[in-house]
């Protein structure tokens, strides 16, 4: 099977808000909401297995992403649900070759989180 191996650096500042209830000295409820401005994203990826150069360096556009949270911590434990956005603008071509570039790319994950709390 062929492969190739990316590897990503993307450095970003954080903006949002967040707040707490706490509705007894056993139960807090909290939520965050937050904007990731990033100012670094870089992809080197080694296309060596199919026949292309290694370390081939591309910077995909600077895209706005956002994270959301709502949990809850009750006595010793915690829950949290979380939604997440990537959004990655098409890069220009690599400076190297001029072939090579990421298309523009977007995640949506979702989960939930649970925990003790000690």
């Amino acid at each position: 099977m062929k492969y190739y191996i990316e590897n990503w650096t993307t450095m970003y500042a954080k903006v949002g808000i967040s707040a707490e209830l706490h509705v007894s000295d056993d139960c807090t409820f909290s939520t965050s909401a937050e904007a990731r401005l990033p100012f670094l994203n870089r992809n080197v990826v080694n296309f060596s297995n199919h026949g292309f150069p290694s370390n081939i360096t591309i910077e995909p556009g600077k895209s706005m992403s956002f994270y959301w949270e709502a949990g809850v911590v009750y006595k010793n434990f915690s829950g949290a649900l979380y939604l997440e956005t990537l959004e990655f603008a098409t890069s220009a071509p690599d400076s190297t070759y001029g072939m090579f570039l990421q298309p523009r790319s977007s995640a949506f994950i979702a989960g939930v989180r649970a925990g003790i709390v000690f």
